[in-house]
């Protein structure tokens, strides 16, 4: 990717994780509102910060490592020098994220009319959280992918599946599934277009990400 990276994403689940209350009174209309739903925040803030010490001790910057050590990063009623940095670091990754997407739109616009109809179908039809269903390759320059989104109705799924013709080039792992679609980039080459899909391999928490790069001359875009 040139505009993303996998630990943009990270850090901006990190981000997400680490959207607290800033005052009591918030800390206390969220616990109520949890316990509503039946859930123990205590028990669930303490489950997610062993599931992703790891990466919150890799992406966040040494000032909260002390919070992550002694568990308290993501406890309630946090205290307001641990919430103005969780807050300060929240804002300038969401400001660094904007200029980022900012390239990628005006990168994109500049080559969207040079662009197979398929791949700007694509980029304009949101896939973001659609789940890998299988890649087959009928022929040597043929690739197809499918993916499964949900539909208009509760439990409804549209199968989406993209094909690729001319491949010359595709790097795409043995074993995607679980997967999630995350966010695509194209590019043009000679005699065809890029593209860079990152996927997702961890639902519900910080998880890893691959990324698939494809080669072609044409895609076209179906439902099933």
């Amino acid at each position: 990717m040139k505009f993303f990276s996998e630990e943009d994403y990270r850090k901006t689940q990190i981000g997400g994780m680490l959207a607290f209350p800033l005052s009591r009174e918030g800390w206390d209309e969220h616990l109520e509102f949890m316990r509503e739903i039946g859930v123990d925040y205590e028990v669930q803030a303490k489950a997610s910060l062993e599931r992703n010490r790891g990466n919150m001790l890799a992406l966040l910057p040494s000032s909260l490592h002390p919070y992550i050590h002694d568990g308290t990063i993501n406890r309630p009623y946090t205290p307001p020098d641990l919430a103005n940095l969780i807050a300060n670091w929240n804002q300038e990754l969401r400001d660094r994220n904007r200029e980022r997407a900012r390239k990628w739109s005006e990168a994109y616009e500049s080559i969207k009319d040079r662009l197979p109809s398929g791949a700007v179908e694509l980029s304009e039809r949101s896939l973001h959280d659609a789940h890998f269903v299988s890649c087959e390759r009928p022929a040597t320059e043929h690739l197809q992918l499918t993916f499964g989104q949900s539909g208009a109705g509760e439990g409804d799924e549209v199968k989406i599946r993209l094909l690729f013709t001319g491949v010359r080039f595709a790097d795409l792992p043995q074993n995607l599934e679980p997967a999630d679609w995350y966010m695509q980039e194209f590019e043009l080459i000679d005699g065809g277009f890029a593209v860079s899909i990152l996927l997702e391999q961890t639902r519900g928490e910080v998880g890893s990400f691959v990324e698939l790069r494809i080669e072609a001359e044409d895609l076209s875009m179906e439902s099933l």
